[in-house]
């Protein structure tokens, strides 16, 4: 009868093992997948910052309108703090702790931020 009971009781508690391990599990990736479409979203708004930089850069070109040298001069300074920021997120060495102040500091440079509901983040 007390090996029974035991075993019972193990089972039990086994399946509850299982059961708060599901859920834990399912918790942790949907903290992941969340965490990982935010960057995406940010990643894909720095190429698109990026690819329109290098267009006003090119246009600009300080040969052709030394006039809007001091435009052409905040242009490439925005593209290169672009392209470093995508450079570091993008590293695997890139921790999420480094990954979120490059976020923060992104969107109070550019003022953007982060839209849930649409997943890209806005102005």
């Amino acid at each position: 009868m007390t090996e029974n009971f035991f075993r019972t009781l193990k089972y039990e508690l086994n399946k509850i093992n299982v059961i708060m391990f599901s859920y834990s599990w399912r918790e942790k990736t949907a903290e992941w997948l969340k965490t990982e479409t935010k960057f995406t979203a940010l990643i894909h708004w720095l190429k698109s910052e990026i690819t329109e930089r290098k267009t006003l850069v090119a246009i600009f070109n300080p040969a052709d309108n030394p006039e809007q040298f001091d435009f052409y001069y905040q242009q490439l300074a925005e593209l290169s703090f672009m392209l470093h920021a995508q450079e570091c997120i993008l590293s695997p060495d890139c921790s999420n702790s480094l990954r979120d102040a490059w976020e923060r500091k992104i969107c109070e440079f550019f003022k953007i931020k982060y839209s849930e509901k649409l997943d890209v983040y806005v102005n």
